[in-house]
């Protein structure tokens, strides 16, 4: 009876111990100490093997517990996290791939992390990677073909050494003893990295050992970066120079022509840049200029010849211009680009300049240099055509050759790719862009078969008066196309009769005294006045309550539906004038029709 007691005793304490710890726990979640999530679902397992004797390995490891916008992340002691790829075949299961392993013992850290990227859990693998292998031959190299040399720990008794290049389909090849070491030399590598594969055989073949050595490829370079001509003797050489361990290298020149041919070695200015002055002989000089080691061997070697003529000055139809940049624009800040080359000063060293001639006070400006003969500047360009002159000039502005070109700035303009304005003729910086959409949803514009709104198109009549229909969405169910409408000089069938049939009847159109419409004649500023105040059923009593325009004639049948719409800023006056036999344009209505949309729905 005393054992149970006891025994109930310490279930009760257990009991007492886990609430105080859970207890402890969600203090310290809710505290944000430890994660909400994850604390005791994520964990992870190293897969991979932890003692390996191949330099490039797969860190695989399983993943419990990963939230659904989390990661499973990686990084070595002195890198960042980087994320691992879930396994296609085991979905617990995450990659990193092609990680190069020292020597040694190799310490990677794996988490689990949510989608804030805090951790969920965390763990250290190391993975201790034992060569067999171990590369004697440069790992950077400029050399192709290239001496490949290893060193080998352990090669088995009657065994053989073989090399091939990455890759399923390489064969591979049997390396020859060289003292210590193992030697081949491939037929060629690739521009930057290469990867050879090294591997031991048993004397029956089998493989003992494999792994990858790595071996990047800089071929060599040299490029003349100085002038091919001069008009002085003292010419300073300027050559820019590529290949691996450069640091290691000279970089020399010798004058073929010159009584005894000696290499000099030439001066270093940055990382890859050397320059030194020669003095030139009259006429043409071949220049040879080579890389070599530090004992003189010569690596990689170039000609160049470099034209000194001391009586001849260059003459100014050498130098060229060209405009690189478009001549049409749709937008005021304009990126001016011209190529500017020349027949002997190449690259141009020189100013290149330009200059707007209808500016008020026009001045030379420089323009920026892109490279070897390109050359740009912003400017702000006007409406309508932009004359601008380019030149060509010494650094006292002596001018050498001058081009003048025309750039026209037009905001309606839309170039290849440009975004529009609803109209595939509109830019999207259209100024009138609000009005193009209010016609579009009021159904008055939707553009012609291309896609175009073509606004400065003057408007017929007949458009008109289906314009003003649609606008105010005039019931035309009992009106057809038949007939002529009244009008003598209407065909029957026409697209728009049911469109003047009903703005006759709304009192809209009447048509001219002599009993006809004029379906296909241009709509005038003051018969659309009309048009639209009649269509809208405006008041006009007192609308000419002052002078509103010079040419509003009185006692004309549009007086007071001009006055009406300039008064209450419908339609725009052009210097003070109602201008009232200028056509009317589709941009013309669609502004002035924006301008009215409190008097239309949607």
């Amino acid at each position: 009876m005393l054992t149970h007691k006891i025994l109930f005793k310490h279930i009760n304490m257990s009991k007492k111990l886990l609430k105080v710890v859970a207890s402890g726990l969600t203090a310290l979640m809710l505290a944000g100490v430890l994660p909400l999530t994850g604390l005791a679902f994520s964990t992870l397992n190293l897969v991979s093997a932890t003692a390996v004797t191949q330099s490039i390995y797969t860190l695989e490891v399983q993943a419990v517990g990963v939230p659904a916008d989390g990661a499973v992340q990686y990084r070595t002691q002195t890198g960042s996290w980087a994320a691992m790829t879930q396994d296609s075949g085991q979905t617990d299961h995450y990659l990193a791939s092609d990680l190069t392993l020292a020597e040694g013992d190799n310490l990677y850290t794996v988490r689990i992390a949510d989608v804030a990227a805090s951790t969920l859990v965390q763990s250290d693998y190391t993975v201790a990677y034992t060569a067999n292998f171990h590369l004697v031959s440069d790992a950077t190299t400029s050399m192709s073909p290239y001496t490949f040399l290893v060193d080998v720990d352990s090669v088995p008794f009657l065994g053989k050494v073989q090399y091939r290049s990455a890759g399923l389909l390489a064969l591979w090849i049997d390396m020859a003893k060289d003292g210590a070491n193992y030697t081949a030399t491939t037929s060629s590598l690739n521009d930057g990295v290469n990867h050879l594969a090294v591997r031991t055989l048993y004397a029956n073949g089998t493989v003992a050992s494999e792994d990858t050595m790595t071996v990047n490829y800089i071929p060599y370079e040299l490029a003349l970066t100085s002038a091919t001509s001069s008009t002085l003797s003292t010419y300073p050489l300027t050559v820019t120079a590529t290949a691996a361990n450069l640091a290691d290298k000279l970089v020399q020149f010798r004058v073929t022509s010159a009584i005894v041919p000696t290499w000099i070695t030439m001066t270093a200015q940055g990382n890859d840049s050397f320059t030194h002055d020669l003095n030139l002989a009259e006429g043409a000089n071949t220049i040879e200029v080579r890389i070599a080691d530090n004992n003189g061997t010569e690596l990689f070697k170039a000609n160049y010849t470099i034209t000194y003529h001391q009586s001849v000055t260059l003459p100014l139809d050498t130098y060229t211009l060209e405009l690189t940049s478009a001549t049409t624009s749709s937008v005021a800040t304009y990126l001016l680009a011209v190529k500017a080359t020349a027949e002997y000063d190449n690259p141009i060293s020189k100013l290149v300049q330009f200059r707007v001639t209808s500016a008020i006070v026009p001045t030379w400006i420089t323009m920026t240099a892109q490279g070897n003969d390109s050359f740009t500047h912003d400017l702000n360009l006007a409406e309508g055509a932009n004359t601008i002159e380019v030149r060509i000039a010494e650094q006292d502005a002596t001018e050498l050759v001058k081009a003048n070109y025309t750039i026209t700035y037009n905001r309606s303009i839309v170039l290849p790719g440009d975004p529009t304005c609803v109209h595939n003729d509109l830019p999207e910086t259209y100024q009138y862009c609000d009005a193009i959409h209010f016609n579009y949803d009021l159904g008055t514009f939707t553009g012609d078969g291309n896609g175009n709104f073509r606004g400065s198109d003057g408007v017929l009549r007949a458009e008109a008066a289906k314009i003003l229909n649609v606008a105010k969405k005039v019931n035309l169910s009992a009106y057809t196309n038949t007939g002529n409408g009244g009008f003598s000089d209407t065909i029957a069938g026409s697209w728009y009769m049911k469109y003047l049939k009903a703005s006759k009847d709304n009192g809209v159109i009447t048509g001219y005294p002599n009993g006809t419409f004029g379906p296909s004649n241009t709509v005038i500023r003051a018969e659309f006045a009309v048009m639209v105040t009649r269509a809208l059923g405006i008041n006009l009593d007192g609308a000419c309550d002052a002078d509103y325009a010079s040419d509003i004639a009185a006692d004309t049948y549009w007086e007071t539906s001009a006055c009406y719409l300039v008064k209450n800023n419908y339609l725009n006056l052009a210097n003070g004038k109602f201008n009232p036999t200028e056509p009317m344009t589709r941009e013309d209505i669609a502004r002035m029709l924006f301008a009215m949309e409190s008097h239309f729905t949607l």
